[in-house]
């Protein structure tokens, strides 16, 4: 079991135009290896949906620490810009366990 700490919050949007917030939390730092072989130092972190009743207090939990982990899971393939400008496709996302 590792410490998570809650490092923000933020606001998301759905499709249907609606908002919600979620809280960033972030783990331990790792060593992972890219897809050239290269070592580097990562820092996980994911983003967990924040209840509307417990919305307003929100912005008290940055700073907290919560015992648990986060995973790397299997999604189905999504693209997205990279910092280059160019299209990367993924199939994984973090997620927070609470176990």
């Amino acid at each position: 079991m590792n410490t998570i700490v809650v490092e923000g919050i933020a606001v998301r949007k759905c499709e249907d135009g609606r908002t919600f917030k979620v809280a960033l939390v972030t783990g331990s730092p790792c060593i992972a290896v890219s897809s050239t072989g290269k070592a580097y130092l990562a820092i996980p972190k994911a983003f967990v949906p924040i209840r509307d009743d417990d919305a307003q207090r929100a912005e008290q939990l940055v700073g907290t620490e919560l015992q648990g982990c986060i995973r790397q899971v299997k999604v189905e393939p999504y693209t997205f810009l990279g910092r280059d400008g160019k299209p990367v496709t993924c199939a994984t996302r973090y997620q927070y366990c609470s176990e």
